[in-house]
């Protein structure tokens, strides 16, 4: 009898020698897995955020310098000159030379599209 309580005392300082050092290991390990996501989702997030906000401004001067454009052209030529095709081709063609972003150009009033 005094054989099996050794071999189970035996067996009981065995398993605490494992499992005392495992508990503290796995917490670190945990809490290490937590921060480590934690750090990379944040990293990923505004490295997101920086390029959106790259392309976002890309964008809007794009389209401001477009806009820029054509209040360029409205200011310089009259309704009659811009009336006339041939001229309207004109102005286009300065257009595109300037950005290829101009696919057609058209005049219309209140009244008529030409």
């Amino acid at each position: 009898m005094s054989e099996h309580r050794y071999a189970r005392l035996r067996k009981l300082i065995l398993a605490t020698m494992i499992l005392v050092p495992a508990i503290p290991f796995y917490i670190v390990m945990g809490i290490g897995y937590y921060y480590f996501t934690t750090s990379i989702e944040n990293s990923t997030m505004a490295s997101m955020k920086r390029i959106v906000e790259d392309h976002r401004q890309m964008i809007e001067t794009f389209l401001r310098e477009r806009k820029s454009d054509l209040e360029f052209v409205a200011e310089s030529y009259t309704f009659d000159n811009l009336a006339d095709p041939i001229y309207v081709y004109k102005v286009f063609n300065l257009l595109q030379n300037k950005s290829a972003a101009f696919v057609d150009l058209g005049v219309f009033n209140e009244e008529e599209f030409m």
